[in-house]
């Protein structure tokens, strides 16, 4: 059976088909909301308090209200991981501005993984530029247009991404965070321009210098 099995919404299981969003919702009109992609791999997501403590980071931003809290958060992800029986997948994560009113929603299902071609971890895999910059690149909102053009440019090309610019410098990945090695040292873009990733501020990750 394809994924998703079961939808939460604010923690209740719902079929894929209930799981909708008005048109009158500022997510539609205004990119309103907040998400998270995790990885499940062997049963397990990968990094949950870090990408619920980036949720909350981006909600702060957006001035957004969530409806619950963090814990209530993880328990939400546990719950439709393990109703979906995935212990291989993507979680996605939504947080949807309010609805009449009503405060904001959460929307949590899984998808199949991505998995990359071998060759891309022993060769490298192809890339271009686009001129673009996300709104808000310290917040993980909904307003993703400037990737979505920039990952269809690259597409276009046949190019596995695409790395965004702004003002001549290379900022971010329509999808990934960015590193560069240069003489031995790795760089990465200062946490005030770029979204910050996951993987990018791991405490158990190798140090890192930013650059201007």
């Amino acid at each position: 059976m394809s994924l998703p099995i079961h939808v939460s919404r604010n923690g209740v299981l719902i079929d894929p088909a209930e799981a909708c969003v008005p048109v009158f919702n500022p997510a539609i009109y205004g990119a309103y909301g907040i998400y998270e992609s995790m990885q499940v791999s062997n049963g397990v997501v990968f990094a949950l308090e870090p990408h619920l403590q980036r949720l909350a980071h981006s909600a702060s931003l957006l001035e957004m209200t969530l409806p619950a809290d963090l814990s209530t958060f993880k328990q939400w992800t546990v719950e439709v991981q393990r109703a979906n029986g995935c212990d291989e997948c993507t979680l996605r994560l939504f947080v949807i501005g309010a609805e009449n009113g009503a405060g904001p929603v959460v929307y949590i299902w899984p998808q199949p993984p991505t998995v990359y071609p071998m060759a891309y971890y022993t060769q490298g895999a192809s890339a271009i530029t686009f001129p673009g910059q996300r709104f808000m690149p310290e917040a993980k909102s909904i307003n993703t247009l400037a990737s979505f053009l920039a990952r269809r440019k690259a597409q276009s090309a046949n190019a596995h991404e695409a790395l965004l610019t702004h003002d001549g410098i290379v900022t971010e990945g329509a999808n990934s965070n960015l590193f560069a090695v240069v003489a031995g040292l790795v760089l990465t873009p200062p946490s005030d321009q770029v979204l910050a990733g996951v993987t990018r501020d791991n405490p158990d990750a190798p140090g890192t210098q930013t650059w201007l």
